[in-house]
């Protein structure tokens, strides 16, 4: 039968046995003040695993995952860093809030609904997914939800929802 020892440990003083090595003792028991830091950018991160990729914070952890973007299947030519046009603004979006009846056109949430739920104010949605289009007819209010799946098959949900505004408002077609 192996001899069971005790050890302190060196950040907490309490004891731990010996069949838990120091960093199981760490992780599960002790409290300390230990800080951890990101191994690639020195960003202080909760533990020293991770859930962002041994030692590394979130968006470290991100780029060591996905060393190269276009392989994944959402990138679309890099364009999420592109800019809007100038008329896009707070009076556009409220304009065609006003339109949709402050309603998401594909959920139907109202923007009351939206803002107890996220905290914010309905999306305006590019339907054509051209940013510096802003066209009454390329532009529609959806939730959070309902914009976050616009941004899967692109092809679908162009058609889907000019198919939708062209019924709703046959003076856009």
């Amino acid at each position: 039968m192996e001899k069971c020892e005790i050890f302190l440990c060196r950040d907490c003083g309490k004891e731990f046995l010996n069949g838990i090595s120091y960093s199981d003792h760490i992780r599960y028991g002790c409290i300390t003040n230990v800080k951890y830091y990101c191994k690639d950018c020195n960003k202080e991160i909760s533990t020293f695993s991770g859930k962002y990729g041994g030692g590394r914070c979130e968006s470290c952890g991100a780029k060591k995952r996905l060393k190269n973007p276009e392989n994944n299947p959402n990138w679309r030519g890099g364009i999420a860093s592109e800019e809007y046009g100038p008329e896009f603004n707070s009076n556009l979006k409220e304009q065609i809030h006003k339109r949709d009846n402050y309603t998401c056109q594909i959920s139907g949430m109202t923007e009351e609904e939206h803002i107890v739920v996220y905290g914010e104010l309905l999306s305006v949605h590019h339907i054509d997914y051209n940013k510096k289009n802003n066209n009454e007819n390329n532009l529609i209010s959806l939730s959070r939800e309902s914009h976050s799946r616009t941004n899967g098959d692109r092809k679908y949900w162009t058609l889907y929802l000019k198919k939708l505004l062209g019924r709703k408002y046959a003076y856009l077609s």
